[in-house]
C-alpha cells in the first residue's frame, strides 16, 4: 500500500531536498510506492494525466500531490507520458522504459536510465547513475 507523506518525512526517507533541483519543495504531499506494488506500472497509460488522477482520489482526494515516490527499479514495458500535472517524479533505483515523455515534470532516477525514445525538451531528467538513451525525440519547437 502506497504511504502519503509530507515532503520533510520523504525527504527523511529518500533524501529528496538534497537529489532534486527544486529541493521538492512544492507545499504539497508526497505518494511512496514500492516498486512492486500494482499500482505503479501495471496501467499501460502509466503516469499520464487520467492515470496521475486516478492515484489522487484514490490516496489523497484533500491533499494535493506534488511529487511521486517509486522506492526500487521502475520497468515500464510500453510508453509512458509524465503528467505535467505532477511536480516531480523521483524513482529511487533504476528506470528503464521503451518511450518516456517529459513534459514540465522533474524526473529524478538515483540510479541509471535506459531509455528507447526520451522526450525531455525541458531538460528536466537528472541521473545519479548512468544514462543510456537510444534515441532523443528532437525538440518540436
Amino acid at each position: 500500500m502506497p504511504k502519503l507523506l509530507t515532503e520533510q518525512e520523504a525527504d527523511a526517507l529518500y533524501q529528496t531536498a538534497e537529489k532534486l533541483e527544486s529541493d521538492g519543495d512544492y507545499g504539497c504531499h508526497v505518494l511512496a510506492f514500492k516498486a512492486s506494488e500494482p499500482e505503479v506500472a501495471s496501467q499501460p497509460s502509466w503516469m499520464c494525466d487520467e492515470h496521475f488522477n486516478a492515484l489522487w482520489e484514490q490516496f489523497s482526494p484533500e491533499e494535493d500531490i506534488g511529487t511521486i515516490v517509486i522506492d526500487g527499479d521502475l520497468v515500464l514495458s510500453h510508453e509512458a507520458s509524465i503528467s505535467d500535472r505532477l511536480m516531480s517524479l523521483v524513482v529511487t533505483g533504476d528506470l528503464r522504459a521503451t518511450q518516456l515523455h517529459i513534459f514540465e515534470t522533474e524526473v529524478t532516477v538515483y540510479g541509471d536510465l535506459h531509455v528507447d525514445v526520451l522526450t525531455d525538451h525541458d531538460d528536466l531528467v537528472k541521473v545519479h547513475g548512468r544514462s543510456t538513451i537510444a534515441k532523443k525525440a528532437p525538440d518540436e519547437d
